[in-house]
């Protein structure tokens, strides 16, 4: 039996949402930045991933299917792993 789109949603917590919004402000602003070298690595195996959702092949739209993170903000902070511990 799959997972359908309303569980997925039931299981985002608000301390989930805050921390993606926290995330994704602290990238935008450039704080907790990794370096230019990381940040690459860390895109081209999202990118390789089965998990990666994006639209129209564009990094700008990807979302990881596990996590839910927009990953063009999640590679970019030091704090942050992937959820399957590829880096």
């Amino acid at each position: 039996m799959g997972t359908n789109k309303n569980e997925i949603a039931t299981r985002l917590t608000i301390k989930d949402i805050l921390k993606g919004i926290d995330g994704i402000s602290k990238a935008m602003v450039g704080m907790d930045k990794v370096d230019e070298e990381t940040y690459k690595k860390r895109k081209n195996i999202c990118v390789t991933c089965d998990k990666i959702k994006m639209k129209n092949g564009d990094f700008k739209s990807s979302k990881c299917s596990m996590c839910k993170c927009w990953l063009r903000y999640k590679i970019k902070l030091n704090k942050e792993k992937c959820p399957l511990n590829y880096w």
